[in-house]
Parts: structure tokens; sequence; C-alpha cells
């Protein structure tokens, strides 16, 4: 495709709001006809980079807007360390089902048992699996 084209092509993608087409069009294109692609195949290709892209910087917004404490992660929480009724309900509170039901999550304990490193793991996966938002509030020192 000529360059004044290219050019058109991604002002008008850029101007729908379509960043991450506009970014790759050129390139997809090229890709398209290398390997003989269908129209429906190329617009699929660019549909489909758009979607992951935004939904890539909505998690990145909903975990920068939120406050979680970094590296208060699941993958790091010592689950050993939780008592077995909350290890029990650790499945069901990621799928985040709570949420649909307008239910609190409350967690108490005796101070440095984990209860904030629980609830931040918490937000983050919520974020990180079903782009819910979060905001995490430390809860205040009497």
């Amino acid at each position: 495709m000529p360059a004044a084209k290219d050019e058109t092509l991604s002002l008008l993608l850029r101007s729908f709001h379509l960043t991450t087409m506009a970014r790759i069009a050129s390139e997809a294109m090229a890709q398209a006809q290398a390997k003989n692609w269908s129209h429906r195949k190329l617009l699929l290709h660019l549909c489909e980079s758009e979607a992951q892209e935004r939904s890539t910087r909505l998690t990145q917004r909903l975990l920068k807007a939120s406050g979680l404490p970094e590296g208060k992660t699941v993958g790091t929480l010592d689950k050993t360390a939780l008592p077995e009724r909350v290890r029990r309900q650790l499945p069901a509170l990621l799928a985040g089902d709570f949420i649909e039901r307008n239910e609190n999550v409350l967690a108490f304990g005796l101070p440095g048992r984990g209860k904030t490193h629980f609830l931040a793991a918490l937000g983050r996966e919520l974020i990180l699996r079903h782009n819910r938002r979060d905001l995490f509030c430390r809860p205040s020192k009497s």
C-alpha cells in the first residue's frame, strides 16, 4: 500500500480511537499479503489485537488506581498461615461472585497474621481475572 494511503488509514483509525489497529495496520497488511490471508482473517487479526491491547491497558489502569501495595499477590501469600476456613473459601472469593451479590469481605484477627496481604492479593486477582474495580484503603493505626 502506498505511504499516503497508509497515513490516511492510520489517521482514520486514530480518529476512531483504534490506536492499536493504527499502529499495526501496515505491518498486518504486509503479513496478510505474504501469507495470503483473506480480508476476514486480516480484519479479525486487527480487531483481536485492538481488543487485547485495550484489555491490557484497562487492567493496568485499574491496578494503578486501586492503590494496592506491590508484592501482595496470591503467589506470595502463605496459604498455610491462613485458617482452614479461609483457605477453603479462597477459590470462591477469587471467582468474585460475592461482588454481584453485593456481599462484603471482612477480615478479623491479631496483628501480623496476613489479613492485609490476603485482602490485597484478593483485590489484585479480582482486577487481573475479572477487570473488577478495587480501591484498597489501608486500615488506620489506632
